[in-house]
């Protein structure tokens, strides 16, 4: 089975890096979602933003940018400095280095890429590098529930 055949690739829901933190909690929202891929001007992918990523801002404020673990993908701040999350540009906190699955991809080899990633979701990509849907665990999960 492909990623395609696991993933709705249309309708995909995205944002830009100079929007709001609370424009992309507010699409979350919205879609009932938890992650975002960020977009460049030209359509291709800049990064993702997560509730994760929200979350943190939203509890720690943002001044500077660490690492809490390097096996842990999420990138938290330093320095609290709570309610000015909202107006946080997404590039300020979105993950840059993105896990990204190709759409015809084998569904066992994605779902080993994002264990091996340690991450929840992928963005799936087309045969031009193109941004076409989101993978997650819970698509795994619908489709064992399905079997």
């Amino acid at each position: 089975m492909k990623v395609r055949e696991l993933v709705d690739c249309t309708g995909l829901v995205t944002t830009k890096a100079n929007k709001s933190l609370g424009d992309a909690c507010d699409l979350m929202k919205n879609h009932n979602i938890s992650g975002i891929p960020v977009l460049c001007s030209q359509g291709s992918l800049k990064g993702l933003i997560s509730i994760g990523q929200v979350l943190h801002f939203a509890h720690d404020g943002a001044e500077e940018r660490k690492l809490v673990d390097p096996d842990w993908h999420s990138p938290v701040r330093a320095q609290p400095a709570r309610g000015v999350w909202r107006t946080m540009s997404v590039e300020n906190a979105m993950v840059k280095d993105v896990v990204t699955v190709a759409a015809d991809d084998e569904i066992k080899s994605a779902a080993q890429k994002l264990l091996n990633e340690g991450v929840h979701r992928a963005v799936v990509i087309d045969q031009n590098g193109k941004p076409i849907g989101m993978l997650t665990t819970f698509d795994f999960t619908r489709y064992v529930a399905s079997s």
